[in-house]
Parts: structure tokens; C-alpha cells; sequence
């Protein structure tokens, strides 16, 4: 009998660990073309990052045809690497969904083995355990040989409890392993649209250049007119909108904003890099008649998600044309305040829709994409916090540019992690 015992305890022991090899050669073919795919993400990334320099560079230049046209080229050629990326990285979201569905295969294979003997363990030691130490000793008729049994039941009462524990350790990966495939096919829904929307803007990026050399017949002379044009509307605009605001801030009261902390609002970009800071920057004295900077710039490629800091309801979704914010986006938060996006090339989608006034978005959501729609010479999200009960939409005299958010603004760095 107690040879017998080991033995089965010994079968199922290896039986269990010799399912192990086989699920890894399956696993293995997929990692090597998986680490295939994610050298080729990081090649195509670095192209983006290059091609970002240039883009910055001549950003930086002085404002005529020639410059906007060959940022446009770059431009287009970004959103192309943008599409690439994507299309990369569907690829490998696919192969590791593969590679989970595998992975929880083997998962659930190993549980059910190790449930199996954990129940025949359990049947066992129900049997064995019914017996005395007197009952053994007659049915065995050898004190060594019922000493020698008792010992094995412990034996097997040790490993039962190790095998439960690992049971349990296999529930706990298995419950991980269907997480990581739920977010992994929220990603992969993620980056079809991310797709459809990055191959429309490539689409509008080179009818904004036709347009362009149409406006201005590829003539330096009436490129710099309508620029000359544009920025003095544009200075009108700020005056009026400063007026407005200075006025607001004079009933302000300071102490109903949330305490200033890292983490009341996230990032709404990933990996961020602040181009511009909120304030009387210097930028802003060259810039703009009120010589402040109402808002926090940040600078990515075209196509880029613009995520939302919070959650909240959304309250605008809009588009000035070639004035101010451009396509933006403006939510409330329950925290008094309220978040506006803007410069977008195109907005985003909730529910496979466009994003719309009234819609309730989550920390996190993507509600559009980097651009430099509006008042803006260069790529790059404008993000401003209000000061929520302050906050309004007008129609302004000085533009035909549809409504205009205006409100008291604070410093959102104060509020970002």
C-alpha cells in the first residue's frame, strides 16, 4: 500500500510538471517573432523622433511659403511613420493575444491536472486517515510497516497543502492573464481607430498643402498679406478675450480651487515635454498683446492621442477654424475645474462615434489627436485649466470664428503629477 502511495504521488507529480515544456515550445516561436516586431516599433519610433527634430526646426524658422510648405512635406511624412507605427504595433498586439491565448491554455490545462490530484490526494488520505494507529498495526501486522504508513499520510497532508497553495498561485496567474488579455484587445480596438483617424489626417494634411498654394499661388507676397491678415485678427481676439478675463478674475476667489498637488489631473499625452509654460513667459511677450500665456503647450508628433486629464462631461466640442484654439475640446470635472484641449487635427471617438457635448469621458479616454488646427504655427497641444463656475462660451464681436471658452485660468502644472 505505501509503495503504492508513492507511486500515484510521484505519477502525478511528474505528469503535472512534464505538461510545462510543452506549452512553452508553443510560446517560443511567438516571443522571437514578437521581439521581431518590437525592433521594428523602435525603428520606425526613431525615424518619428528624427523627423520631430526637423519639424521643430523649422517651426523655429522664420514665417514664409517656403518654410510652411516643406513643414507640411514633414508633416505628411511624420503621419506616414505614425500609420506605420500603428499597423507595427497591431501586428504584435495580435501576436501577444496569440500568445496569452496560449498561455491561459496552458494555465487552465495545469489547474485542472493539479485539481484533479488534489482531489484523488484527498479521497486517499479520506480512506487512510479512518483508520487507528492500532487498526493499521493489526491490518498490517507489522509495527515498522504501520509506523512507516502514518509517516507517508503526513507526507501526503504536506503535499496536499502544497499542491493547494499552487493551485491557488494558478488561479491568481490565470485571473492576471485574462486582465492583461482584456486590455490588450481594448488596445488593439484603440489602435484601429487610432489608424482610421491617423490615415484621414495624412488625407487632410495634403489638402491643407493644395489649399495653401491655391490661397497664395505659390506666391511670397500674398502668403505674407494673408499671414500679415491673420495676425492682427488674431491680436484682436486675444485683446477682447484678456479684457473679458481680467474682468472675471476680479471676483475671483482663490481659495475655492482644490489644493494645488501633484495627481489632481494626469497628463494628456503620454511621455509629456512641455514646449510652452503657463504665464508671463517670454514667449508669451513676443507673442501676444495681453503677454500671457493662458495655458501649458505641449509638444508630440501629428497624430498623437490627447487623453483626458480627468474624468467629466464634456461641455464643448468646437472648431474656431484659423483662429484661436482650432478644433478643441472642453471638459468639466467634478473638482472645480474644467480642462480645455486644443489644436486638434481631428477629435475622437467614444462609443465607435465622434466625441460630442454631453458625453461623460473617463480619466484616460482618448478625445483627439495632435495637430496645429486654429491660431498655431506649429504642432502641439494647448492645454488650459479653469477655475469651473467661471467658465463660458461667447460669440465675440472681433471674429466669425463660432464660440470662444473663456473663464479664469490657473497654472495646470500646479495640478499635474
Amino acid at each position: 500500500m505505501v509503495r503504492k502511495l508513492f507511486l500515484f504521488f510521484l505519477l502525478q507529480l511528474l505528469f503535472t510538471i512534464y505538461q510545462l515544456p510543452k506549452s512553452f515550445a508553443q510560446t517560443s516561436n511567438l516571443s522571437d517573432i514578437i521581439t521581431q516586431k518590437l525592433q521594428e516599433l523602435q525603428k520606425v519610433n526613431e525615424e518619428i523622433k528624427q523627423n520631430q527634430k526637423q519639424i521643430e526646426t523649422l517651426q523655429g524658422q522664420q514665417k514664409n511659403l517656403n518654410t510652411e510648405i516643406k513643414k507640411i512635406d514633414t508633416t505628411v511624412k511624420q503621419v506616414d511613420l505614425t500609420i506605420k507605427s500603428t499597423e507595427i504595433n497591431l501586428q504584435k498586439l495580435g501576436l501577444e493575444l496569440d500568445q496569452l491565448g496560449t498561455n491561459i491554455q496552458g494555465t487552465e490545462k495545469n489547474i485542472a491536472l493539479k485539481q484533479s490530484a488534489v482531489v484523488k490526494l484527498v479521497r486517499t488520505l479520506q480512506e487512510r486517515n479512518q483508520e487507528t494507529p492500532l487498526i493499521s498495526f493489526l491490518r498490517l501486522a507489522s509495527l515498522s510497516r504501520a509506523f512507516l504508513e502514518i509517516q507517508t499520510i503526513n507526507q501526503l497532508n504536506q503535499n496536499l497543502l502544497d499542491s493547494v497553495s499552487e493551485l491557488k498561485i494558478l488561479n491568481d496567474r490565470l485571473t492576471a492573464q485574462y486582465e492583461e488579455r482584456t486590455g490588450k484587445k481594448q488596445r488593439v480596438e484603440q489602435e484601429n481607430r487610432n489608424l482610421t483617424v491617423r490615415k484621414k489626417i495624412l488625407s487632410d494634411q495634403k489638402s491643407e498643402q493644395a489649399n495653401l498654394l491655391a490661397r497664395t499661388k505659390n506666391q511670397e507676397k500674398i502668403y505674407q498679406a494673408q499671414l500679415a491678415e491673420l495676425e492682427e485678427k488674431q491680436a484682436g481676439i486675444s485683446q477682447e478675450i484678456g479684457k473679458i478675463e481680467a474682468e472675471l478674475r476680479k471676483n475671483f476667489d482663490p481659495t475655492v480651487l482644490p489644493i494645488k498637488r501633484p495627481g489632481v489631473l494626469t497628463w494628456p499625452v503620454a511621455n509629456p515635454r512641455v514646449s510652452q509654460e503657463y504665464g508671463e513667459t517670454a514667449f508669451a511677450a513676443r507673442a501676444y498683446r495681453t503677454k500671457f500665456h493662458n495655458g501649458v503647450d505641449f509638444a508630440a508628433p501629428t497624430g498623437t492621442e490627447i487623453l483626458a486629464s480627468e474624468s467629466g462631461r464634456v461641455i464643448a466640442v468646437s472648431d474656431n477654424g484659423r483662429y484661436q484654439y482650432g478644433k478643441h475640446v472642453l471638459i468639466q470635472h467634478e473638482n472645480n475645474l474644467t480642462t480645455l484641449y486644443a489644436h486638434f487635427s481631428a477629435y475622437g471617438q467614444l462609443s465607435g462615434r465622434r466625441i460630442a457635448v454631453g458625453d461623460i469621458v473617463k480619466k484616460g479616454d482618448v478625445i483627439g489627436y495632435m495637430g496645429k488646427t486654429g491660431y498655431a504655427f506649429g504642432v502641439h497641444l494647448h492645454f488650459t485649466a479653469y477655475w469651473s463656475p467661471s467658465v463660458r462660451l461667447e460669440t465675440l464681436p472681433s471674429c466669425n470664428c463660432g464660440q470662444v471658452p473663456l473663464g479664469i485660468t490657473v497654472n495646470p502644472l500646479d495640478y499635474l503629477p
